[in-house]
Order: C-alpha cells, then sequence, then structure tokens
C-alpha cells in the first residue's frame, strides 16, 4: 500500500479538550486512511499518543474493513495494524437499548448500521466522560446529536479531509426537539 503524502493542521482547542487518558472509538474511514498509511492521520494519533488515548472500534467496523480487504495478504496488514495501534474491537450484541435510542432519533435517515452501533457504544458508555468517537463521515453525526469537540483538517496534495472527534450530545431534550 502507498503512503499518502498530507499534513494534519491541528486547531488551537486540542489542548483545552481534556484528552488524557480518553477512550477514543474509531470509524471505518479512519481505519481505512491508516490502512493506507496517509501521513497526516498518522500525525494526529502521534498527539492522542502523548494525551495517553486508548483506541476502540465496534465489530461491525472490524467486519467492514476486513470486508474491503482484497487478498489474504492485505487482510494480515490490516491485523498488524490493530495490533500496532492496539485497537480493542468492542461487541455490538448486547447494546439493544442504546441502538433504539440512537434509532429513534435517526428515523427515516439514511445512515449505515455501523454508524448508529457507533452512536450506540457512545450512548452505553456516555457516563463515562472521556469517550469520543473519530469519524471523517460529517454528515451521519450531525451536530444534533453529536457534540463535536474538535474538527482537525489534514491537508493533502488537492483536497482538505474533515475529520470530526465528537461525543455523544447528553442533552436528551435538545436531542429529541432536533431535526437531525
Amino acid at each position: 500500500m502507498s503512503k499518502i503524502q498530507s499534513s494534519l493542521i491541528v486547531p488551537h482547542q486540542f489542548d483545552e479538550v481534556i484528552l488524557a487518558n480518553s477512550n477514543i472509538i474509531l470509524d471505518t474511514n479512519i481505519l481505512i486512511e491508516l490502512s493506507i498509511q496517509n501521513k497526516g492521520y498518522f500525525e494526529l494519533f502521534e498527539k492522542f499518543n502523548e494525551k495517553n488515548c486508548t483506541y476502540l472500534t465496534s465489530d461491525i467496523c472490524y467486519y467492514e474493513f476486513m470486508k474491503i480487504s482484497r487478498s489474504k495478504k492485505e487482510m494480515d496488514i490490516k491485523k498488524k495494524l490493530f495490533a500496532n495501534f492496539e485497537i480493542v474491537v468492542l461487541p455490538t450484541g448486547k447494546l439493544t437499548e442504546e441502538f433504539e435510542f440512537i434509532l429513534s432519533i435517526l428515523r427515516g435517515k439514511n445512515v449505515s448500521l455501523a454508524d448508529i452501533m457507533l452512536g450506540a457504544l457512545l450512548k452505553k458508555y456516555e457516563m463515562n466522560n472521556n469517550i469520543f468517537l473519530l469519524t471523517s463521515d460529517i454528515k451521519d453525526f450531525g451536530k444534533s446529536i453529536y457534540e463535536r469537540k474538535i474538527i482537525f483538517n489534514v491537508s493533502e496534495e488537492e483536497q482538505i479531509k474533515n475529520i470530526i472527534l465528537c461525543r455523544l450530545n447528553t442533552d436528551e431534550s435538545n436531542i429529541k426537539a432536533s431535526h437531525y
């Protein structure tokens, strides 16, 4: 896999957000960028490592990520990525209440099962104040349900990618009243 030349633009709010010893749930799109060795994403993870963050993902994102492998060799490389970053895969099989909560907010929206389950994981662990989601899928993680803590920019040759670090909005009355 070839490396993508890019650079990370870190917003000034980075140090204001309490990230020390945080748990960061990774969306599939983040895993893909790491697997193609996007330099800007590696720079971001260096910043998270300085804060002693732990990386998590859902089992569904893991399966989604592995499914796009074109060969056993590519799948083995992806498994090494999980080992190198010490990414913990969380099961989503027992998140019925959390799933139904997120689904009730997103009803009628075209959101993938994986994204709903990421929201369910945030809901399950929301009382743990140091859990975040990292994604570049801005449209499926809207501001009314997800509180955006930081938006990072990765500058590539011809484009700038936005990456959001967010958490579930804990004001349920605001969420239910919104039109997502």
